[in-house]
């Protein structure tokens, strides 16, 4: 007796005929040479390279001040009028939100208007924030939340423009992992954020900016 395929049966065997689907690569990956691992100069490159690759814009500078230069150089190259910023320490050192208003840009910081910040997240152009660590593996910025850096901050704006010493760029994730378990206090979140925000589940179209910043600068210092 011959079992008629059922409606979702002919709909994924529709599927495979048209589109075809590549081999899954290897879980293994070429690691980081032991040299490059202690390497901190070797780690920027690489981090750099494959953060580029993956769609990232990558500006080093040698200071923070230089830091905050570029950020307002980057918000007024591409016509961003406002920001929502981090209370992380980096942040403040920095003298990102005097810097955005004396350029004429808008600037609101979490602590600031605590009561209003997820709106102004949303409504921001760009959210500013740290990076604790980097991965030069992936070219991946580690991003930890808490109540001085919230994860809207980084995910609701069109744009995230991230601070990340080099001094913390670290070979892998296992180093990563191995860091983060060393913190007196685990953090509660954490995301791996490799390049702007992409999906492809409409059509296998890839498509940016869907499920969170479309645009992603990362300005490395030191």
């Amino acid at each position: 007796m011959t079992t008629r395929p059922t409606a979702r049966e002919n709909i994924l065997n529709k599927l495979r005929e048209a589109v075809s689907w590549p081999k899954a690569e290897s879980a293994s990956r070429p690691k980081i040479g032991t040299g490059d691992a202690g390497d901190p100069a070797a780690l920027t490159d690489i981090f750099e390279t494959k953060a580029t690759g993956a769609a990232a814009v990558v500006k080093r500078v040698g200071g923070i001040s230089e830091a905050t230069r570029q950020i307002v150089s980057f918000m007024k190259e591409d016509g961003l009028s406002s920001a929502i910023i981090s209370d992380e320490e980096i942040i403040g050192k920095a003298g990102i939100k005097a810097a955005l208003e004396k350029a004429g840009l808008r600037a609101i910081t979490i602590s600031s208007e605590p009561a209003d910040y997820k709106e102004a997240c949303f409504a921001a152009d760009a959210g500013i924030t740290g990076a604790p660590y980097g991965i030069a593996e992936t070219g991946s910025l580690a991003m930890v939340f808490d109540s001085r850096n919230p994860r809207l901050v980084s995910h609701a704006p069109f744009c995230h423009i991230a601070l990340l010493m080099a001094d913390d760029i670290l070979p892998d994730t296992e180093t990563l992992v191995a860091r983060v378990t060393e913190r007196r206090v685990p953090p509660s979140a954490m995301a791996l954020v490799t390049g702007p925000s992409m999906t492809a589940d409409i059509a296998l179209t890839a498509v940016r900016g869907i499920h969170g910043p479309g645009k992603l600068y990362i300005i490395i210092i030191g």
